[in-house]
């Protein structure tokens, strides 16, 4: 348990934190070298920052494609524009928002944990950046565009709205799925 100066595993020296110590812990694969307290809390800061983004914005994707199946199945008193509607709604204040949270938060703790570049040799986190990029893509090229024209799709035509909302759920679980796997990828740290 030694203080200031005391080696990491890979002879980095860890900063002295002394009552903190125990509830701190760097991990020796993510490279995370603060410096001092102020460091720590500045990147834990961060972190907790990234996740709350994490959570508006998985769990926004999530329970949309729930709500929207029970919606679907019981809107008697809802026509395909409110679905629609609350749909973009909700992707535009959770999902893009939780989004922009999540990565300026993760920009933060990289460029405050790595040397210029030497994130892109950790895998874990070029996966799991890939895996963002890739979910996003879906999002603007596919997603966005099908939510505009479920929203805009006239009153009358319930089975091209029908058409438009089962390829948007389709795509958009797909797009899920690489957030999930992003996510399990960013906790488990594979090497």
């Amino acid at each position: 348990m030694g203080g200031a100066g005391a080696a990491g595993a890979a002879g980095v020296p860890r900063p002295s934190l002394g009552l903190w110590r125990r509830s701190i812990k760097i991990d020796e694969r993510c490279g995370i070298r603060p410096t001092g307290l102020g460091g720590v809390l500045q990147y834990l800061t961060w972190k907790a920052l990234h996740v709350i983004g994490a959570v508006l914005m998985v769990g926004n994707v999530t329970v949309t494609g729930v709500w929207t199946i029970l919606l679907w199945r019981d809107r008697a008193d809802r026509t395909p524009r409110h679905i629609a509607r609350g749909i973009l709604w909700t992707d535009l204040l959770f999902t893009f928002l939780g989004g922009a949270l999540m990565t300026i938060a993760g920009i933060m703790m990289v460029r405050q944990a790595y040397p210029a570049g030497a994130w892109r040799q950790v895998p874990w986190l070029v996966q799991g950046i890939e895996m963002l990029g890739i979910s996003s893509a879906i999002w603007l090229a596919l997603l966005i565009p099908d939510q505009f024209r479920m929203e805009r799709c006239p009153e009358g035509q319930v089975a091209r709205f029908r058409t438009l909302y089962l390829r948007w759920s389709i795509i958009g679980w797909v797009a899920t799925a690489f957030l999930f796997r992003g996510i399990w990828v960013m906790t488990t740290k594979p090497t």
